[in-house]
């Protein structure tokens, strides 16, 4: 699992397509779930051993989407969908002290792939800078944000390897720092540049030894802000514009009417949710999903959201104790700032790339060993597995065989598919 996750990130990243579907964030949603039925193949011979309050949390859910599963909406279905997807990466992945040397050299390729887009930048730059006109410079397709979300793991990917000396990173650290920083502040990615700073700032008081190494990258951030500073002057001057910065914008992006319009509908229904998927559902305009992957849980899936979130703090207060690398504690804490105000628990590679960083972070958790039932922990698995398997087959089995197809109801405002107003995929015309 570990190869296709990194291979499925490097595809994506390349903005390299099959064809299979018309638009490739369609299409690398269908890749996501093909990874998840190769991760529920993985399982049926992995040894799997959760703990009392691990099986109790599991059971309960599971017969809550019995009870709901041919009652909701086809959004609920597809936010099922990627919240199942997730799970069984998340298990397939997990491996005790899986982050050897040799996977360090993988991930330290992942990260070079991963910048490589950015020295397009640097056209796009010529281009604001000659005609005032900006275009869009990363290979993949569709919103920003996406790439927004995917490169802060990677950041931090970057910082723990070279920390560690790695051969590969160690020469480039720095100017993967300054690309990472330029493409974000160009992007106006207010909330990426806050997960990566505020526990930058954070280590800076908690990091015993190499201190010297974050200080060293909090001032390659500064210097990546002031050349986009100085280059933004210098398209207002010669343009004689007056274009604001990007990042300086000083709204809420219509986050807060979008929460604000959740709140009011989850008031009607505190104890089960608006229901997976609600703001697709309703076609809202300003959004199809929440921008937020804690409100989204209370919203969306009720009290089970809310057992959900104390069983993630619960999690993150292990990770905390734990003699895990700071770096990687970090990581981890940043990627739950960027969840509280941007997609990346929804866009299919943001997932991934997430989900990969946290599980690498946890396998490094030393923990003893929980006294649970084999049987029982495998019977819910397969519980699992063969939910996953119907709701694929009876309510997107029309998706998967649908060649050169497309979302294209709505706007293009990312849920499921790419235009995520769209229950199915449709033909090509």
């Amino acid at each position: 699992m570990f190869y296709l996750i990194v291979l499925y990130l490097i595809f994506y990243i390349l903005g390299i397509n099959l064809g299979y579907l018309g638009n490739s964030f369609d299409e690398y949603r269908l890749f996501e779930i093909l990874l998840a039925l190769c991760a529920c193949v993985f399982l049926l011979t992995k040894k799997i051993n959760f703990n009392k309050k691990e099986l109790v949390l599991f059971i309960c859910l599971f017969i809550y989407l019995l009870y709901g599963i041919n009652e909701k909406s086809i959004f609920f279905i597809q936010d099922l969908l990627m919240w199942l997807s997730l799970f069984f990466i998340c298990l397939a992945l997990y491996k005790k002290n899986c982050l050897d040397s040799k996977k360090e050299n993988i991930i330290a390729i992942l990260i070079l792939f991963s910048i490589l887009p950015c020295f397009f930048i640097f056209a796009s730059i010529f281009n604001l800078i000659k005609d005032n006109t900006w275009y869009d410079w990363q290979l993949n397709s569709g919103t920003i944000r996406i790439f927004d979300s995917y490169i802060v793991p990677i950041f931090w990917f970057s910082l723990y390897l070279y920390n560690k000396n790695n051969k590969i990173i160690h020469n480039f650290y720095y100017f993967i720092c300054f690309l990472i920083g330029l493409a974000l502040f160009f992007n106006g990615a207010r909330s990426a540049l806050m997960s990566l700073i505020i526990p930058l700032l954070i280590l800076l008081f908690i990091l015993k030894k190499d201190k010297i190494i974050i200080v060293k990258t909090n001032l390659i951030l500064i210097f990546s802000f002031l050349v986009y500073f100085f280059l933004n002057y210098i398209r207002n001057f010669m343009h004689n514009s007056n274009v604001d910065l990007a990042i300086s914008r000083f709204t809420t992006s219509k986050r807060y009417e979008i929460w604000n319009f959740m709140y009011e509908h989850w008031k009607n229904s505190p104890i089960l949710g608006v229901g997976g998927g609600f703001l697709a559902k309703e076609q809202y305009l300003y959004g199809h999903h929440s921008h937020n992957l804690f409100l989204r849980l209370v919203f969306e899936w009720g009290v089970i959201g809310l057992v959900i979130i104390i069983f993630l703090i619960y999690q993150m207060y292990r990770l905390i104790k734990s003699k895990v690398n700071p770096i990687l504690k970090m990581g981890v804490l940043s990627i739950l700032i960027d969840a509280m105000f941007s997609g990346n628990f929804i866009y299919p590679a943001s997932q991934i790339i997430c989900i990969f960083f946290i599980i690498m972070t946890f396998s490094n958790i030393n923990s003893t060993k929980y006294e649970g039932d084999l049987i029982l922990s495998k019977t819910v698995i397969l519980c699992y597995i063969g939910l996953f398997v119907y709701v694929l087959f009876n309510f997107l089995w029309v998706d998967i065989t649908c060649i050169r197809c497309y979302s294209g109801v709505g706007r293009a405002a990312p849920f499921f598919w790419h235009y995520g107003g769209s229950e199915h995929l449709e033909i090509s015309k």
